[in-house]
């Protein structure tokens, strides 16, 4: 199993913490994260315990978290790596980190 921890791009400071957007310098953010992660599995034979797919993100249901998934799914899968992303609740802000382990 491949594990990947991505942070979420850049976001605005100017709405709520659970409904700030990322700003343009953090979709570039994101925009360069898919090319490390792309170039990470091009140097990895593309495969990693066999598997060619752009993987399976979970995600923090925090705004700004959702949109970097979504650019995360989308280029990856127009390049040929299709994934996908599921939400989960225990990735918020404030809840008890060791929870995540359960995942």
């Amino acid at each position: 199993m491949l594990l990947v921890l991505v942070r979420h791009g850049d976001a605005a400071f100017s709405t709520p913490d659970a409904k700030r957007e990322l700003s343009a310098c953090g979709r570039k953010e994101v925009e360069r994260a898919i090319i490390s992660y792309t170039d990470f599995r091009h140097r990895n034979d593309k495969t990693v315990n066999g598997d060619t797919a752009g993987g399976r993100f979970v995600v923090s249901p925090l705004l700004r978290a959702q949109q970097t998934a979504a650019i995360l799914s989308d280029e990856l899968s127009a390049n040929g790596s299709p994934c996908s992303f599921i939400t989960e609740d225990r990735l918020e802000p404030d809840r008890d980190p060791n929870a995540v382990f359960a995942l």
